[in-house]
């Protein structure tokens, strides 16, 4: 009886040694993900927005009654090297465009970026960007070619900004609503935009 006895009662504070520590398990496990999760949310909330590998924005160019025939599409500052960048258009709302290659892309030094946003008529605003180039919608809603081009700067940085215009465009309808996709990258192949590195160094 005793022996009975005995093994009935290592039996029972062994249970009870298994369930004290499966709590203290779980909480060490809880903890773990708690503290990994803790992390990853710190460094997706350091990471800036405007450094997206890919930017994607809809624009509205209208006959100047409905909306501007000029619109802003993004900036990205390039170093030092000969940095690229790429552009491609669609429809929103297709067969709207009578002639598909009369938008164009302007892009703006950030030297002449304030004076150009002064000029009251935005088409003329074209006058104070250093290049300007046509472009090419995608048909029946599809994208449309990528345009590109390269920016080589050998004394100091520079923001550049880019616009979208369809000053000499014929469309359908009161407006013209597109989407745009714009990608930018460093001479060293980084797609972060100049500030972004000096805040990430200075970090």
């Amino acid at each position: 009886t005793r022996a009975r006895r005995s093994v009935r009662d290592r039996l029972k504070s062994g249970r009870r040694l298994a369930q004290s520590s499966r709590p203290a398990a779980s909480m060490r496990g809880r903890m773990g993900v708690g503290a990994f999760l803790a992390v990853l949310l710190t460094a997706l909330l350091q990471l800036p927005l405007c450094a997206a590998k890919v930017h994607v924005v809809q624009v509205r160019l209208g006959n100047n009654a409905t909306a501007s025939r000029w619109q802003f599409v993004g900036k990205f500052g390039f170093g030092l090297g000969t940095g690229k960048y790429q552009m491609r258009i669609r429809e929103l709302a297709p067969g709207r465009l009578i002639e598909a290659g009369k938008l164009e892309i302007e892009a703006y030094l950030d030297e002449d970026w304030p004076a150009a946003e002064t000029v009251p008529v935005p088409c003329h605003r074209r006058a104070y960007s250093k290049r300007v180039r046509p472009a090419s919608v995608g048909v029946g809603g599809g994208w449309g070619p990528w345009h590109k081009g390269g920016i080589t700067q050998a004394v100091r940085p520079h923001v550049w900004y880019f616009a979208l215009a369809a000053c000499g465009a014929e469309f359908l309808g009161g407006a013209l609503e597109l989407e745009v996709e714009f990608q930018a990258m460093q001479d060293s192949g980084s797609h972060f935009s100049i500030e972004s590195e000096w805040s990430q160094q200075s970090g």
